[in-house]
């Protein structure tokens, strides 16, 4: 321990839960209750004054926590934590987060502006009472003032390219090893069938690449030496759900296990938000209004695991001397150039040049010296309306009512599986996936020829769902969700069903179960 850091006592730097505090715009008196565990439990007459209710509570508990999502977010958290950070920080402005995050707020309707607005209102109250965590001490800063469109920031990050880009740079790297022939071994098997979530628990064949579809670019990627990037394999996700006429209430069973890493802080916190309209208990992110993952009201429960569709997609480019164009069918286009400058804690600022295509920004190899990867990503690259769907999910009365509200909701592909107080239990995958031949899904793919274009996203109708099932039981546990030949394209590397298969086997061998 250092001088310094012996002179600090974490004590002064607790937040008040006892006194009252002043906060300008509210409608009415909001009340925050917390019990024995640290939860708390927020009630406000409007919806914006239950929002700026739990914005306030959520920095008393977590504002260090939801200023570093957001600097990860737009690329800003080396001016925390020096060198360590600049890598995350490069990617993160190569994908220009912030102009994303702006993009996205600016296209949302008027509550879901509202939302944020009173939730930006409640974090800037407690900021104001400059009772800020110790973290803030040790680094020597304020915190930022709270911007609306700053949570749209933390909950991009928090899914920040999760899935099929790291399985397709990960098959990359390993090609001039392994070569051509057995590239299409490479992902995840553990030898046997597939089990899938739609229909509920229905074997499907595995699936095989058509390699010659891929020739182009499995050429382009042999001539050139790929930076291996290494992808996030730890955890998985449960969920499962048992209809009213299989249990002993009356009413269906739904649980979620989100297996995330262990982390301090942890990436949800526990709250409890109500408001004359609506009455709801479950996992809020920290920096976000909302129960986008996991929550219930007196009528509908909710839980997700990470459906492993297939959002992101890699092309190989080829430029000019320079990296002033690059090639698109007979054309030479003219490549974009920004510079990005990061700033450093303890180091020199870093400055990069970000050279942009019409499929995406480079972030793999030198464009000046030959061919390199871009990534189009949806989470990027397509207008989102995910913070639409908060309110909406929050006054849902019914499976069916929930799932429509999740229309236009595509910041991370998730199985969301429900249940309600009418008995029923459904499934549907949440996400927004590009119409694309389904080579797109092995390797990166040649940007050149135009055969590897996006046409729009999969219909809203056409994305897997099922509700009421025969079997009485849903299970998703990140495996295979319809058949691969199923049309449209959707994914090409979930992970293999031996949860899947041990949830069924356990459920099948209850009998009427309760809760307990």
């Amino acid at each position: 321990m250092t001088a310094t850091s012996a002179r600090i006592n974490p004590a002064d730097y607790l937040p008040d839960y006892v006194s009252p505090a002043q906060v300008k715009g509210l409608l009415g008196n909001v009340d925050i209750w917390r019990d024995s565990w640290g939860i708390p439990h927020v009630r406000g007459g409007t919806f914006q004054d239950a929002f700026a209710g739990l914005g306030f509570a959520q920095a008393q508990d977590r504002l260090w926590q939801m200023e570093a999502l957001l600097r990860r977010g737009t690329g800003r958290y080396a001016e925390w934590l020096g060198a360590r950070a600049v890598a995350g920080d490069v990617i993160t402005r190569q994908m220009n987060g912030e102009a994303a995050s702006r993009r996205d707020y600016a296209l949302l309707g008027d509550e879901a502006k509202a939302m944020l607005v009173a939730y930006a209102r409640g974090v800037n109250a407690f900021i104001a009472l400059r009772r800020w965590p110790v973290e803030y001490k040790i680094l020597g800063c304020e915190p930022t003032t709270w911007e609306p469109w700053h949570s749209i920031a933390v909950m991009r990050q928090i899914g920040f390219l999760m899935g099929s880009v790291w399985w397709k740079l990960w098959r990359a790297a390993a090609l001039p090893i392994v070569g051509a022939d057995n590239i299409a071994k490479l992902r995840f098997d553990d030898g046997g069938s597939d089990l899938l979530c739609v229909p509920p628990g229905v074997e499907g064949k595995r699936l095989a690449a058509a390699l010659a579809d891929l020739k182009p670019g499995i050429t382009a990627l042999l001539a050139t030496a790929q930076e291996q990037m290494g992808a996030e394999l730890d955890g998985g996700s449960n969920n499962w759900a048992i209809s009213a006429a299989l249990t002993s209430t009356g009413r269906p069973i739904v649980a979620g296990d989100p297996h995330r890493v262990l982390e301090m802080p942890n990436m949800y916190a526990q709250a409890h938000l109500a408001c004359d309209e609506f009455d709801v208990i479950g996992l809020t992110v920290p920096g976000v209004p909302g129960f986008p993952h996991f929550g219930h009201t007196s009528d509908v429960a909710w839980c997700v695991t990470h459906a492993f569709v297939d959002i992101h997609d890699l092309y190989v480019e080829q430029f000019d001397a320079g990296a002033h164009h690059y090639r698109f069918q007979d054309q030479m286009l003219p490549a974009t150039h920004r510079s990005e400058t990061i700033k450093v804690r303890d180091g020199k600022d870093v400055t990069i040049d970000v050279v942009e295509t019409q499929h995406g920004p480079v972030i793999a190899g030198d464009p000046t010296k030959g061919p390199a990867l871009a990534l189009k990503s949806v989470q990027f690259a397509v207008p989102d309306s995910s913070f639409d769907c908060m309110v909406r999910m929050l006054r849902a009365k019914s499976v069916e009512q929930l799932y429509e509200a999740t229309r236009g909701f595509g910041m991370m592909d998730h199985n969301v599986v429900a249940g309600d107080t009418s008995g029923k239990i459904g499934h549907r995958v949440r996400a927004l996936v590009p119409k694309r031949p389904r080579s797109n899904g092995w390797l990166p793919v040649p940007g050149w020829t135009g055969e590897h274009e996006w046409d729009g996203m999969v219909l809203f109708e056409d994305m897997p769902h099922v509700i009421a099932p025969d079997k009485g039981m849903i299970v998703t546990a990140n495996n295979r969700v319809v058949a691969p030949e199923r049309e449209p394209y959707l994914s090409t590397d979930p992970m293999p069903p031996h949860r899947t298969r041990r949830i069924w086997l356990r459920l099948n061998e209850l009998k009427r179960p309760s809760p307990e």
